[in-house]
């Protein structure tokens, strides 16, 4: 494994993906699912060097593989969804996020 590169990550989700999971997760509060336009996106780019860096990801999702970390390390990773979970559980239970 010298010199190699893994991916660390039991699977790709998108923003949106991670918003509908943390909201399944926690109805009571106020989490965005909603998909801003590509439009408007573009739009701010012309103003804002950071999201105009984003443009030519826009509709992109590229998918990575743990498969040769799970292979070559024996390596089983956490549901990306329980990880996001037990994450947000610790934010909110540690007081860094407001209950």
């Amino acid at each position: 494994s010298k010199n190699q590169r893994f991916i660390a990550s039991s699977n790709t989700l998108t923003f949106i993906q991670i918003a509908q999971g943390l909201k399944a997760a926690y109805p009571s509060r106020k989490i965005t699912t909603a998909k801003a336009p590509t439009f408007m996106i573009r739009l701010l780019a012309l103003f804002d060097k950071e999201i105009k860096a984003t443009v030519p990801m826009l509709g992109r999702m590229t998918p990575a593989s743990a498969a040769k970390a799970e292979s070559v390390l024996g390596i089983t990773f956490i549901p990306a969804e329980q990880s996001i979970r037990e994450t947000a559980d610790f934010l909110i239970k540690s007081g860094r996020v407001g209950a």
